[in-house]
């Protein structure tokens, strides 16, 4: 498994709580880059940054991950809370998390099926009433190690799957990682990189990115849903896990560059890189905030496919994201 991953996907970082990763890419980038911070959290690397002709680059991938925040402890010292980026509620009980600095574990706990009524057996248990168990008697127990606005974090290490990698936070870690790589393989090249914050809740720091950096082109780099499990048909499969980084026409929020996207499908061919084109209008990312700032901007999203995200654990495989970081680079020396 690619170590520096594996030590991006098991550091905490919810939507406005990216402090701890950016820390992290900074140790990396230090005596080597020059970078910056912005007052929302952004991370700005300039890797030269103006391409002749006035074509200006901005390369993109965020550091947020989906997880919970506590909203309230109760007089028993069960925590209860609500999330920080679209999870499903149907995967959360029995979870693992640790919560806050001190890393407190704890269980997502819910009512016992045994004294489950039928109806509510046959239901989703809504998010409002679930809890976090950390083994307090009481609240005042709880306080002493949890507070209200404390984040919680899926529990779960990044491990070889056969063949795949499993870990949190692949999306978008994985992007940060690659742009990383870019950055210390392509000294010569020209653009703008930007480790992002809290694209979970609405891709803010994108967009403070854009309105800074005023790109004329933006690549954002990203995860994907793969849905190629069990009997699911071909076309509701969005994509595959193993065959190439994804390219997107359109998706909920962005109607990608089609000038832009011919050209990448172009360079992967010429190039022998695999990709694959996304079989839905699904999902959305950073290109769709980017696109509407200022005077508008040429946007592509290359994305590494992923099952099970926005969860506790995503499954991916790391030839994809060797060629999702080829087909960039090839991307960046066709701009020159």
């Amino acid at each position: 498994m690619n170590f520096f991953l594996k030590q991006l996907t098991e550091i905490g970082g919810l939507s406005g709580g990216e402090q701890k990763v950016c820390r992290f890419l900074e140790e990396r980038l230090a005596d080597r880059f020059e970078y910056t911070t912005d007052r929302i959290g952004n991370l700005y690397v300039h890797s030269g940054g103006f391409f002749p002709n006035d074509i200006k680059l901005m390369i993109t991938a965020h550091m947020d991950e989906v997880g919970l925040m506590i909203t309230h402890i109760t007089k028993d010292g069960y925590l209860k809370f609500q999330s920080v980026g679209g999870i499903d509620e149907r995967i959360l009980p029995g979870k693992l998390v640790y919560i806050g600095e001190k890393k407190i574990p704890g269980v997502i706990g819910s009512l016992a099926i045994h004294l489950q009524t039928k109806v509510q057996r046959e239901k989703v248990t809504e998010m409002k009433d679930l809890f976090i168990d950390i083994g307090a008697r009481d609240k005042e127990e709880a306080e002493n190690h949890v507070s209200v606005g404390d984040h919680a974090y899926f529990s779960s290490p990044s491990e070889d799957l056969g063949d795949l990698m499993k870990a949190k936070a692949l999306d978008d870690r994985v992007g940060c990682a690659v742009l990383m790589e870019l950055l210390e393989e392509l000294p010569s090249a020209n653009f703008t990189a930007v480790f992002t914050t809290r694209e979970e809740i609405g891709c803010y720091g994108a967009m403070a990115a854009a309105s800074a950096v005023k790109p004329r082109y933006a690549i954002v780099l990203e995860g994907t849903t793969a849905s190629d499990i069990g009997e699911t048909d071909e076309a509701d499969e969005v994509c595959v896990v193993g065959k190439g980084p994804v390219l997107s026409f359109m998706d909920n929020g962005a109607i990608y560059d089609r000038k832009f996207l011919q050209l990448a499908c172009r360079v992967a061919e010429r190039k022998g890189i695999p990709y694959q084109l996304k079989r839905a209008v699904a999902g959305g990312n950073e290109a769709g905030r980017i696109q509407k700032i200022g005077t508008g901007c040429h946007v592509l999203a290359i994305s590494l496919p992923c099952r099970y995200i926005h969860g506790p654990v995503s499954v991916a495989d790391e030839k994809d994201m060797l060629a999702l970081k080829q087909l960039a680079a090839a991307i960046i020396e066709e701009l020159k």
